[in-house]
């Protein structure tokens, strides 16, 4: 008589135990593959901005000057997108625009200084100004988008087609991408100059502090406070009036122009002293809490609502900086406002020592 063995399975116990075994695993590793994934990814921006750095440093061996952000000292007298050929208010060749040629973007640099006579015209010239020569169909040189200006990390949009860039870039507007047909909007940039501290040092009687300013071009002989002690560009995840064609969208000031002047440093002296209710800039912005909080909230004199100023998505509330000696640092956002002036300005005297702000 021929003996039938029956193979056992899994009792529905032993398998909700491997099953249970196999979740605990999963939530273990999760949390190390995020973190890990967050750090490639802050490693990517941290590379990008030194990139940026560097373009800096090279286009000073050349030119022996940084490039500015715009030729007139008040960078707020600007509107985003402004296509006429003259006042204070038309919009400028961003100082991105000047450094493409050290970030590997000869061609497009050469494209714009040919269509524009050599910045002779308005950066949103509507009779130019075009990737091509089709004037009618091809997209504006503001809407090509550039993977190194955008952080790894930012949760939103390459392009900006919102306000305030719906209603402002009409020499551009409407133009639609060949293959989706769809709408291509003002292609942005995360990375920006740190312009100043605060916006009442934008304007002749009080000229900016940092290092990319308007109106006269700063050099390094300028950065007396020592080139690894003043950061010089910074990231920003302002997703609207962002571009990085345009002068406008390409610097911040690092405490928060919500506030009014009165409650702005005492700007005459040195160290700084602060109103106790000023903050930094850095991932001020709306929340959840406080949804309609914004850095610009319209307090400039043009160019619409900016949310964000010196900001990221990056985990650990750290925002990346770039320094004057090109050294990458991300720097936590619980900074004292007195530091983090002290870190933007370029000849202020100060001695802050950041460096138990610096995230690891």
């Amino acid at each position: 008589m021929t003996k039938r063995f029956t193979k056992r399975g899994f009792t529905l116990v032993e398998l909700l135990v491997v099953i249970a075994i196999i979740g605990v695993l999963v939530a273990l590793l999760l949390p190390a593959i995020n973190a890990a994934r967050q750090a490639a990814m802050r490693n990517a921006c941290i590379n990008n901005m030194k990139q940026m750095g560097l373009a800096l440093h090279n286009y000073h061996d050349v030119y022996k000057k940084f490039p500015n952000v715009s030729p007139l000292d008040d960078l707020q007298l600007h509107i985003p997108g402004d296509a006429t050929a003259t006042g204070t208010s038309k919009a400028e060749y961003s100082w991105i625009v000047r450094v493409l040629p050290y970030i590997e973007e000869n061609n497009l640099y050469n494209e714009i200084t040919s269509d524009s006579a050599k910045f002779t015209r308005p950066a949103f010239d509507p009779t130019a100004m075009r990737v091509g020569t089709n004037v009618a169909t091809n997209i504006h040189f503001a809407q090509v988008s550039l993977p190194s200006l955008l952080c790894p990390s930012f949760s939103g949009d390459a392009f900006s087609t919102g306000a305030p860039h719906a209603a402002k870039y009409t020499a551009m507007n409407p133009k639609t991408d060949k293959t989706t047909g769809k709408p291509v909007g003002v292609a942005i940039t995360n990375y920006v100059a740190l312009a100043s501290t605060h916006k009442d040092f934008l304007n002749l009687a009080r000229p900016a502090n940092g290092t990319i300013v308007g109106g006269k071009p700063r050099t390094f002989a300028t950065m007396r406070d020592g080139t690894s002690k003043t950061a010089v560009l910074t990231e920003s995840k302002e997703a609207s009036n962002a571009s990085w064609y345009d002068c406008s969208g390409t610097w911040v000031v690092g405490l928060a122009p919500e506030f009014t002047t009165a409650s702005q440093p005492n700007v005459n002296t040195v160290p700084w002293t602060f109103a106790a209710t000023v903050v930094t800039a850095l991932n001020y912005g709306p929340s959840p809490d406080l949804p309609t909080r914004t850095y610009h909230a319209a307090k400039m004199k043009n160019g619409g609502i900016r949310d964000w100023g010196p900001s990221s998505d990056h985990s650990g509330d750290v925002v990346v900086h770039a320094f004057g000696d090109d050294a990458v640092r991300a720097i936590t956002a619980d900074i004292a406002p007195v530091i983090y002036a002290s870190m933007i300005t370029a000849n202020g005297g100060e001695n802050a020592d950041v460096s138990q702000f610096i995230a690891n």
